[in-house]
């Protein structure tokens, strides 16, 4: 069980996102982070327009990516004028989703405290969200090595 990638969204456009492993199995997705990026938006928008329901996991045959968002109580209607801020991670097919899942609205969490307007920035520079990737390391520990990573550090 590991993270092989989180990462925040903005309005479909990856504001920052750290990889930890090149994982064959995860290859077609990482080939290009701003298009996979635009298609995660787009079915969480679709899913909050047409089925009024916000998707929290989408299960791959090798992997799982979670999702949350600040933005996920709120009215269809209201929803529709919100930013859309997505906060994602990646994890192998044995990943503990409600696990990771915790550990993104930490993430969230953490980031709205640093960036609380960040949602509302008109034009969106990544650069400016860099000192905050220090946080992904402290809020995933060491579930973003693999297990034999793990078990190499203890001896």
């Amino acid at each position: 069980m590991n993270v092989s990638e989180v990462g925040i969204i903005l309005n479909g456009v990856s504001i920052l996102y750290k990889q930890y492993s090149s994982d064959s199995n995860l290859n077609k997705i990482n080939n290009d982070p701003d298009l996979r990026n635009a298609l995660l938006d787009a079915i969480l928008n679709m899913s909050r327009v047409v089925l009024s329901q916000n998707i929290s996991t989408l299960n791959m045959k090798n992997y799982k990516i979670v999702l949350t968002s600040p933005f996920k109580e709120i009215t269809p209607e209201a929803l529709q004028k919100a930013p859309h801020l997505i906060f994602y991670g990646i994890g192998d097919k044995e990943m503990n989703v409600q696990l990771l899942s915790d550990l993104l609205e930490k993430i969230q969490e953490k980031f709205l405290t640093q960036f609380p307007k960040a949602h509302k920035m008109s034009t969106i520079q990544s650069s400016k969200f860099n000192s905050f990737l220090p946080v992904f390391d402290e809020v995933l520990q060491d579930l973003k090595e693999t297990p034999s990573e793990r078990f190499d550090h203890i001896f």
